[in-house]
């Protein structure tokens, strides 16, 4: 439609400020026909009103104590269709101890009432998370996460002794991307009712991870995105045909993406 300009700037006047994300919804789609970066989108409720910078759609969190504001800043999260997107760049900490960073971040998460999609990438040099889980009970703000990306880092993710795991029972979680994990215990995501695209992309990862017993029960995802190495497509194959009862998936929607 713009081929061959490239312009500097785009405004749109929305009718109303709930619009937001479906007018972000559609800008993601067709962001290749308008040639432009997202630098200078603005979006506006009228001529009058102050402009909506796309930055508010994806945040970064260095520190637990900015994320209440950044949060309740923003204009999405207030549907779990248009969650908040959030990069966070925080030591989680240990999760078998009380007070660990993860809860923290759930609490806040709680308390500002926003749908959050998070991208959890740790500090550098912080510790392997996900090993261990104190959350017998449901914690707050589980139920507004709806997005969720594991650490590099992460390794393993392991039930508590009462069989639970840290993602246990997230009912609105939907979308989940799995980095460099090697083995999922028991329940890994059980009672994750609404999951439904689920991306194995750890870089370099020959081999598929194992799954302990009931590791997605209670969902059933419509769709299995693996990042693979050329050549490991059989290798893939026979294991997604060995846990197809795992993932409750009749095979029509897995998609085999290759590291360059």
């Amino acid at each position: 439609m713009f081929l061959g300009s490239t312009p500097s700037k785009l405004t749109f006047i929305i009718p109303r400020k709930t619009d937001l994300g479906i007018y972000y919804d559609w800008l993601l789609e067709n962001g290749t026909k308008f040639h432009n970066n997202g630098a200078d989108i603005i979006f506006k409720t009228n001529k009058d009103d102050p402009p909506i910078y796309p930055g508010s759609f994806v945040l970064s969190v260095l520190n637990i104590e900015e994320a209440e504001k950044i949060l309740s800043d923003s204009v999405l999260g207030d549907y779990p269709n248009h969650p908040v997107s959030v990069r966070i760049f925080i030591d989680l900490g240990d999760l078998s101890q009380p007070g660990n960073n993860y809860l923290e971040l759930l609490k806040v998460i709680d308390k500002v009432k926003k749908y959050v999609s998070l991208g959890l990438h740790g500090q550098m040099g912080g510790t392997t998370v996900f090993t261990s889980c104190p959350l017998t009970e449901a914690a707050p703000g589980m139920d507004m996460v709806t997005g969720l990306a594991l650490p590099p880092a992460t390794k393993t993710i392991e039930a508590d002794e009462n069989g639970k795991s840290p993602f246990y029972f997230y009912k609105n979680l939907s979308t989940i991307q799995i980095r460099n994990v090697q083995a999922f215990g028991d329940n890994a995501f059980s009672g994750c009712g609404s999951l439904r695209v689920i991306t194995f992309s750890g870089r370099g990862e020959d081999y598929p991870p194992i799954l302990g017993e009931g590791v997605f029960l209670g969902s059933t995802p419509s769709k299995l995105i693996l990042h693979i190495q050329k050549g490991k497509e059989q290798l893939f194959t026979e294991w997604l045909a060995e846990n197809a009862s795992k993932f409750n998936n009749d095979g029509k929607d897995i998609v085999f993406n290759y590291w360059q």
